[in-house]
C-alpha cells in the first residue's frame, strides 16, 4: 500500500514540475523555501527562481511583523494557519514579480476572509480553541488542517463511507498531534478500529454534539484544539457541510458562553 501511495504521489510531483519544464530563462517560477522536498525539485525549473517563506531571508518572506520582499517591509498581521501564510506569501511575490501595488495587495490580504467552514475559528475558551473544518471531506484535506495547526488537537472524524483509506491518515506525520478522536457517522466503527490500531485514545459518539462536548473536555486537559475535520461526506447526518458546521459553530457557542 505504502509503495502505492509514494509512486502515486511521485507522479503527481512529476506532472506538477512538468509546468516548469516548458518555461524558458525570459520567464520565473516561484517557490516555497519551507518545503525541502520543492526545494530540491527546484532546480529542474529553466526559468529564473524565486523563493518564499513564512520564516527564513529571501525574496518574499514574513519577518513576525511584516512581509519583506524587495527590500520592503509590509507591516502585516499574521492571523493565519501556516499553509495560508505560505499562500498570502506566494501571492504577494507574485504581485511583486508583474509590477503590481504591493502595499495595496498586503493591505487588501489582511482583511481577507476565508468562506464559512474552511478552517474557521470560532471560537475560544480558557486554553482551547475551536476550529472549523466542515468543508474537509477527504483524508489529505484532514492532512492539511492537522499540518497547519500548532499543538494538540482533539480531532472529530467520520460521515459517510466513501471508499477512502483512512490508512495513509493515521500514518501520516501531521497525525501525531492528534491526541484524542471522537468518531461519528457511518464510518465511526471503522475509525475506531483505526484509532485502536495505531494506539490513539477515541470515543464512538452518536452525535456532533456530544463528540465537540467530549473533545472540549478531552482538550481542558492540557489545551490545543477541537477541529472539526471529518474526511468524510456528511450526508449520513445532516444536509450538507455546511449544516455540519452550523451545528458545530452553534455547539461551540453554547459551550463558549456558558
Amino acid at each position: 500500500m505504502k509503495k502505492s501511495i509514494v509512486k502515486c504521489y511521485q507522479n503527481y510531483v512529476d506532472a506538477k514540475l512538468n509546468n516548469f519544464l516548458h518555461q524558458d530563462a525570459s520567464q520565473i517560477a516561484i517557490f516555497n523555501l519551507d518545503d525541502k522536498q520543492v526545494v530540491n525539485c527546484a532546480y529542474r525549473a529553466r526559468s529564473k527562481k524565486m523563493f518564499y517563506s513564512s520564516n527564513a531571508p529571501c525574496d518574499c518572506y514574513y519577518d513576525g511583523k511584516s512581509i519583506v520582499v524587495g527590500g520592503v517591509a509590509y507591516p502585516y498581521i499574521n492571523n493565519l494557519a501556516n499553509h495560508n501564510l505560505s499562500n498570502v506569501l506566494c501571492a504577494v511575490l507574485c504581485v511583486y514579480m508583474l509590477g503590481l501595488d504591493v502595499e495595496k495587495a498586503v493591505k487588501s490580504l489582511q482583511t481577507f476572509v476565508f468562506d464559512n467552514h474552511r478552517m474557521q475559528v470560532v471560537g475560544c475558551k480558557q486554553n482551547v480553541r475551536f476550529v472549523d473544518d466542515s468543508k474537509a471531506t477527504n483524508v489529505h484535506a484532514v492532512d492539511c488542517a492537522l499540518r497547519s495547526i500548532n499543538g494538540d488537537v482533539c480531532l472529530i472524524l467520520g460521515g459517510v463511507d466513501k471508499g477512502l483509506d483512512f490508512t495513509q491518515l493515521f500514518e501520516s506525520a501531521s497525525f501525531d498531534k492528534v491526541r484524542f478522536v471522537a468518531c461519528i457517522g457511518q464510518t465511526a466503527k471503522q475509525l475506531q478500529r483505526h484509532c485502536q490500531r495505531y494506539g490513539i485514545n477515541c470515543a464512538l459518539c452518536q452525535s456532533l454534539q456530544s463528540a465537540v462536548a467530549l473533545c472540549y473536555q478531552k482538550a481542558l486537559l492540557g489545551g490545543g484544539t477541537v477541529l472539526l475535520s471529518p474526511a468524510c461526506s456528511s450526508f449520513d447526518m445532516f444536509e450538507s457541510y455546511q449544516q455540519r458546521g452550523d451545528v458545530f459553530q452553534q455547539v461551540v457557542k453554547d459551550i463558549v458562553d456558558a
